[in-house]
């Protein structure tokens, strides 16, 4: 006797996403990543561009009432410089990084995260570890974790180009009013006095308030999120 197995039918594919052709693969959309916490509305809040040699940051306070309108008050911003060699550089830079956070009362840190670009070696990994002692640092004062956040996530939501260059970061912030031509001119001015050929590039200190800049939008989209669906029209 002979018996016969029993096959099951195929079942026809049935994708569960919605997906897109890009050339001959399918890819499912990708989503623009909002790392800025809903709950983030007021504190003083400071924006790190991560570097071995030059380290740019900004300082902003920002608070918000219910039914309110956010207020923002632009404190400082500069240039950290690196000095020295090897893990005294980064123990300097970490140095002076707690204290200017120390110096205005920072009780939020967002800083850039690393990017591996193919092709390129420099800072592989000197500027990770950096990171890491920043991260280290600060979470060993405030037991919380600095929100990171990748240069094509700011640069996307401040230049409507997730990979704009350094120059066309600081034209979008010219033309859509977030970088006055007076405080350009002035952070132009004053690294221009700085002795050390190396040390008058004010590029990092302008990419930290492009992210700083970030910052301030994600906040008011999150409030303004929030209203709409206060007012059931999400």
């Amino acid at each position: 006797m002979v018996m016969k197995i029993r096959r099951k039918p195929k079942r026809k594919f049935q994708p569960s996403k919605k997906v897109t052709r890009s050339g001959s693969r399918f890819k499912t959309p990708r989503k623009l990543e909002e790392p800025i916490p809903p709950a983030l509305r007021n504190g003083t809040i400071m924006s790190i561009d991560p570097g071995t040699q030059r380290l740019g940051w900004c300082i902003s306070r920002v608070s918000y009432t219910n039914g309110g309108t956010l207020q923002r008050t632009r404190l400082a911003r500069g240039t950290v410089f690196g000095r020295s060699m090897g893990c005294l550089r980064v123990s300097n830079i970490v140095g002076e990084v707690r204290i200017i956070q120390q110096t205005y009362g920072v009780t939020h840190v967002v800083m850039e995260d690393y990017q591996l670009i193919s092709g390129k070696t420099n800072g592989v990994f000197v500027i990770p570890a950096l990171i890491g002692v920043l991260k280290y640092d600060w979470y060993t004062r405030n037991t919380t974790e600095p929100i990171m956040v990748k240069s094509a996530t700011w640069k996307y939501l401040v230049c409507g180009n997730g990979t704009a260059g350094k120059d066309q970061v600081v034209d979008c912030m010219l033309t859509t009013d977030l970088l006055s031509k007076s405080e350009y001119n002035q952070i132009k001015k004053e690294f221009a006095s700085n002795k050390r050929v190396s040390d008058q590039d004010p590029q990092d200190c302008f990419d930290a308030m492009a992210i700083d800049s970030f910052v301030i939008l994600s906040i008011e989209r999150n409030i303004k999120r929030e209203a709409l669906k206060i007012n059931g029209t999400d």
